[in-house]
């Protein structure tokens, strides 16, 4: 008599033993390489935003000043504002006039230059030295001028496994660099703003 073809109990159980014990090695792994490639990507769109508003303080002839926020309940943010010649955020409205039309000399819409941008998901603001003043509003910020020069500044990204890395603004040139990360804080009694930022 031949033997049907398939699999028995045994075979199909061992099979099921394998995948799960791959599973349990592979899985933690790729979700630490995926935060990673996360924390990777909001120190590039937080470095890309820097050069807009360089580049915006530079076309305009006036300051423009990056802000950032962490008193949000889902995710820190960030967002450019322009200055007027007395250094004072212009407002909302002349912000839109300026803004109406999509800007031929950058890659993306006026409009879309000045809304708010959120870190990736676990990520987050670790520390921000910097040279400029806090707002009004106490928040951290990087401020552009028309000649190409900055406040020196270094915003530190973490994310939920105590990697950092470092975004620094050098005060000659107004351009904004990708470095190693410094070391993680706590996220509970981080402190968000120091004052200050390296002369570079």
């Amino acid at each position: 008599m031949r033997r049907r073809g398939g699999f028995t109990f045994i075979e199909i159980t061992i099979v099921v033993m394998i995948v799960l014990a791959l599973s349990a090695v592979v899985l933690p792994r790729m979700r630490g390489t995926l935060q990673h490639m996360r924390l990777r990507q909001g120190a590039r769109d937080v470095a890309s935003v820097l050069r807009l508003a360089r580049d915006s303080a530079v076309v305009r002839g006036t300051p423009v000043m990056v802000v950032f926020s962490t008193d949000n309940k889902v995710h820190d943010q960030y967002q450019i504002e322009l200055l007027n010649e007395t250094m004072e955020v212009v407002a909302v409205e002349e912000q839109r006039r300026w803004h109406k039309e999509a800007d031929s000399r950058f890659s993306i819409p006026g409009q879309e230059a000045l809304r708010s941008r959120d870190l990736p998901d676990g990520v987050f603001f670790g520390t921000i030295t910097s040279a400029a003043p806090l707002t009004e509003t106490d928040r951290a910020c990087a401020i552009f001028y028309p000649d190409g020069t900055a406040t020196p500044a270094t915003i530190t990204l973490q994310d939920v496994r105590d990697r950092t890395i470092n975004v620094e603004i050098y005060r000659a040139t107004g351009l904004a660099r990708i470095q190693p990360g410094s070391a993680a804080v706590k996220v509970k009694a981080r402190p968000i703003f120091l004052r200050g930022g390296k002369d570079k």
